[in-house]
């Protein structure tokens, strides 16, 4: 996360090497909470940077009538320019005080954003590999399709795969056809194909299906009130010998944490 975050920073401050800005701009625009995530840095910088502006126009403006004020020594005497570096002082505070306004929110609203369901199933994806890959070997029937995956081809890999019809591998290949879709963004299809899966309840892919299909809803943003996600997140709780049963009780602890639900 805090990698993430130096990197928002860097590119919004132009510090990025040209090839890196180029593949962040396009990572940007190809990623809604990412997108959101830029503007609301750019929004604390520029309150931020408001708000120190304000203070030095003020400052300015207290040493104007500082120095008109020193015009009258009695009035300079009587503690007139003390009245005025009493209300720098105060005016200050207030800026001091707008400024971590601004960055509670800020970062309120940032850790929050990285909790959402949506976050949370991109971050566990990203980090639970061992948790899609099958014992398949090279040059195989689906060695084609596994390929296609592998580079990214995600529609072209969910083609593939749909089109088997060899009962010995259909398991195998609706199982690859929902990596497939999850890798194109299709989270509604990624689910049902890893509840096909759990259908034929083919325990070489089983536990891997039950974890892919929480992300897939979670990633759908489908995960509320629904009632076959908690009946397969109860089963991997339950059972600490699933294979991912580390990934749920971790995920589950974000998903319960301060920063998802906190509310302004």
């Amino acid at each position: 996360m805090e990698d993430r975050y130096d990197k928002i920073q860097a590119y919004i401050h132009g510090e990025l090497e040209a090839a890196d800005h180029q593949a962040f701009e396009q990572e940007i625009a190809n990623n809604p909470e990412l997108r959101q995530e830029v503007d609301l840095h750019r929004m604390a910088d520029d309150s931020i940077e408001l708000l120190i502006e304000q203070d030095l126009r003020a400052d300015l403006e207290d040493l104007a009538s500082e120095s008109a004020d020193s015009a009258s020594d009695d009035e300079a005497e009587s503690g007139g320019a003390r009245i005025v570096n009493i209300r720098r002082f105060t005016r200050r505070l207030a800026v001091a005080a707008s400024v971590l306004v601004v960055i509670g929110f800020f970062g309120a609203f940032y850790q929050g954003s990285n909790y959402t369901d949506r976050a949370l199933a991109r971050d566990f994806y990203g980090e639970t590999s061992g948790l899609r890959s099958t014992s398949t070997t090279p040059g195989d029937a689906l060695s084609e399709g596994r390929t296609l995956l592998q580079n990214e081809q995600y529609s072209a890999a969910a083609a593939f795969f749909a089109s088997v019809d060899n009962p010995q591998l259909t398991t195998e290949a609706t199982y690859y056809e929902g990596l497939a879709h999850y890798g194109d963004e299709a989270y509604l299809e990624a689910m049902a194909a890893f509840d096909e899966v759990l259908a034929t309840d083919d325990v070489r892919f089983r536990e891997k299906a039950e974890f892919n299909y929480l992300l897939a809803t979670m990633a759908a943003n489908a995960a509320d009130d629904n009632d076959r996600f908690e009946e397969i997140l109860n089963t991997i709780t339950n059972n600490p010998d699933h294979l991912a049963y580390r990934e749920v009780q971790e995920l589950q602890e974000k998903r319960n944490s301060f920063w998802r639900n906190f509310q302004f």
